[in-house]
């Protein structure tokens, strides 16, 4: 199926770059075969997908960061099972200050040159994230996080974010972090629970990033049909002078302290709630139940010149 040549352009028009992007909104307003449906028209994001459809566009583009990503992802799958006759397709502007997704596809982060990569690019069947939390169902394009995520982020050195990515949540990496909390619970993967009941962090991976291009998952691909789990669990400092040299060159990492595995689900049962994010959406649940979607819908692969 190529890429239809109509195409709406749903822009968040309070993304993080969009500044650098007017160009690129100035191209779009002179071009024909593009509807641009803005959110300075006071319309909520769901509504201008809507109209979109309703105008009979098959191919949405979020133009934002990874929230606009995953809202118009969710909103492309459901149309697509609710109206199945038609092929729908979804791609990505990256013009957050993220752009997690979109660095797993490999797509350029300068906005036009996106969009030229985007206009390249070909169709891939692109897995998606279900989530059930507490009750309440909805899906995820890229991540789930639960724990510590971000709590101490802003107060690492570049530095050590690029020598410890996840693992900067391991007590004892600097002093900012030695006070991070602790979340009992039991995470299953595939039915099978992991060994730990005390933990610091928790990722749930579709794609490879977290946190503004943080590689959390190396080995993480929306397009094999399995979902990469990345657990962190509490333990004392003196465990880390064990921590193999292997997890520096993007290899899965062999610890007391790291549970890695990959499957179809994972669930997470907690007395007390846990702070998640799931796409940059906060939230707390003590139940999540996390599935994946094997080949949810067709996503747009950009093509680098």
């Amino acid at each position: 199926m190529p890429i239809p040549t109509r195409k709406a352009v749903l822009w968040n028009a309070h993304a993080g770059s969009i500044a650098h992007a007017r160009e690129l909104e100035q191209l779009f307003r002179d071009n024909p075969e593009i509807g641009l449906y803005s959110t300075a028209s006071g319309r909520t994001l769901d509504q201008l997908v809507e109209q979109a459809f309703a105008d009979g566009f098959q191919c949405l583009i979020a133009a934002g960061g990874d929230g606009t990503a995953s809202t118009v992802a969710g909103r492309v799958y459901a149309h697509q099972k609710s109206d199945p006759q038609f092929e729908f397709s979804f791609g990505i502007l990256p013009l957050g200050s993220g752009n997690d997704f979109a660095r797993t596809l490999n797509s350029p982060l300068e906005s036009m040159a996106a969009w030229k990569a985007i206009e390249r690019g070909g169709l891939i069947d692109c897995d998606l994230l279900q989530l059930e939390v507490d009750g309440q169902s909805r899906v995820a394009l890229n991540m789930l996080t639960a724990g510590n995520t971000g709590k101490y982020l802003e107060n690492l050195t570049e530095e050590i974010k690029a020598r410890w990515g996840p693992l900067c949540y391991l007590r004892g990496v600097v002093d900012v972090v030695v006070n991070l909390q602790v979340y009992q619970g039991q995470i299953e993967v595939d039915g099978q629970k992991i060994a730990g009941e005390s933990w610091l962090n928790l990722f749930v991976a579709n794609g490879k990033y977290s946190g503004g291009g943080q590689e959390v998952a190396a080995n993480a691909t929306p397009f094999d049909g399995t979902l990469n789990l990345l657990a962190i669990a509490d333990g004392p400092p003196t465990e880390l002078v064990s921590l193999p040299a292997s997890y520096f060159r993007g290899e899965v990492p062999e610890h007391p302290l790291i549970h890695t595995s990959r499957g179809k689900s994972v669930t997470i049962t907690s007395q007390e709630p846990w702070p998640c994010t799931a796409d940059g959406e906060s939230f707390k649940a003590s139940l999540i139940h996390i599935r994946i979607i094997e080949r949810a819908l067709k996503v747009i692969q950009p093509q680098s010149q």
